[in-house]
């Protein structure tokens, strides 16, 4: 006897929109329109008899029906995704996608990777830049910036992001004697554009009221100002752990280690639903965790 389903479209439309919570979401991960969308619940709807979902205040919620019927359907859709995933694609090479931002992937991960390819060559990799939230369906694994934990299941805490000033070794051995905060307050200052803030906020963590920077040099990414900062052009602040590798390297060194900013940011490592029992996945979590400095056991929970 055949099996009998309704349309695994209409299945996956329900599950997409009550997970996510709106139909646009939906056929965003989906890659349909909002009228498919809509018309593939109503499909499913006429084969359970009984609606899914109702509106309360114009919001979109489930029904007690599609309350019920959520749970399993998702259950089975997770099992399905960890089927597949452990198979590699039609060209016979699976990689593992990581979605990030420009300035984290070029600035610390990048110079990390070679000891990653080093160490576990058949683990070939696809890194994406992007400051898009990604859709689970297009990454296996993201790090996401943001100012409290994301609300994913597996999610590591990788760094929390503290501020300090940075320069190159010359510009300090040019300078001559110990550094002090009120005479870096006269020097030559790179801000980003896109922390115009981030002077201030150190200076007042550093004891100093009612500071205004004046920037010798504005850049609109911390991957410039850095550069700058190497070059000899003047002070950057360092938002970690974007310059570790710099300092590492000597190219940067941070003198005021005793004053670190909080911005409230932290980068997080966040595993897809489909990845997290697949086995490149783990390694390159447990690989990424102890490059961050992060313990086993602190992870999940951050």
């Amino acid at each position: 006897m055949p099996r009998r389903f309704p349309p695994f479209s209409a299945i996956r439309a329900f599950e997409s929109t009550a997970r996510l919570g709106r139909q646009t979401e939906a056929a965003k991960e989906l890659g349909v329109s909002i009228s498919a969308i809509s018309h593939q619940i109503k499909a499913l709807e006429n084969y359970v008899g009984a609606p899914l979902f109702e509106k309360q205040s114009g919001q979109l919620r489930l029904s007690a029906f599609g309350s019920q019927l959520l749970a399993p359907l998702t259950g089975a859709l997770n099992m399905l995704e960890s089927t597949f995933a452990n198979y590699p694609n039609r060209s016979g090479v699976r990689q593992l996608t990581i979605q990030t931002y420009k300035p984290f992937a070029n600035l610390w991960l990048m110079p990390q990777l070679a000891d990653f390819t080093t160490r576990f060559p058949d683990i070939p990799l696809s890194v994406l830049t992007s400051t898009k939230r990604p859709l689970e369906s297009d990454v296996d694994m993201a790090v996401i910036y943001a100012n409290s934990k994301p609300q994913e299941e597996r999610c590591d805490l990788l760094f929390r992001e503290v501020t300090t000033p940075v320069c190159s070794p010359d510009l300090l051995k040019m300078k001559g004697g110990e550094p002090t905060i009120e005479r870096l307050a006269s020097e030559r200052l790179i801000s980003s554009a896109k922390y115009m803030n981030a002077w201030q906020d150190w200076m007042s963590d550093a004891g100093v009221q009612g500071f205004h920077a004046r920037p010798s040099l504005v850049v609109d990414d911390l991957s410039t100002g850095l550069q700058a900062a190497i070059s000899g052009v003047g002070w950057v602040m360092d938002m970690t752990p974007l310059a570790s590798w710099y300092k590492g390297q000597g190219a940067l060194v941070a003198p005021f280690k005793g004053v670190l900013h909080e911005t409230g940011y932290s980068y997080y490592l966040v595993i897809s639903r489909h990845c997290v029992n697949r086995e490149d996945a783990l390694v390159f979590r447990d690989w990424l965790l102890k490059q961050c400095g992060r313990e086993e056991d602190e992870a999940p929970g951050g």
